[in-house]
């Protein structure tokens, strides 16, 4: 009985850190074309009208539906002032 509630926090923590690993990894992320959850998350910077913007790029695996979310800017480049 001793031994019960170690092995218990063990497979909880085991199961926290899979959970963790699939939330940064984008494997409970589903797709907005097909639904399936073979997707792929990253960010890349894309060039739109001469201007460099960073933006999240979301790729299925399934229906090779490709989704570019942009995303804001929190700060201002001193260059641009």
């Amino acid at each position: 009985m001793s031994i019960l509630f170690p092995l218990m926090a063990f497979l909880a923590i085991i199961a926290a850190l899979i959970i963790g690993v699939g939330l940064l990894s984008g494997w409970f992320h589903k797709c907005s074309h097909c639904g399936s959850r073979l997707t792929i998350t990253g960010t890349a910077e894309e060039d739109r009208r001469g201007k460099s913007e960073v933006c999240t790029i979301r790729d299925c695996f399934s229906c090779e539906y490709q989704e570019v979310i942009p995303l804001p800017k929190k700060h201002v480049d001193i260059q641009q002032q």
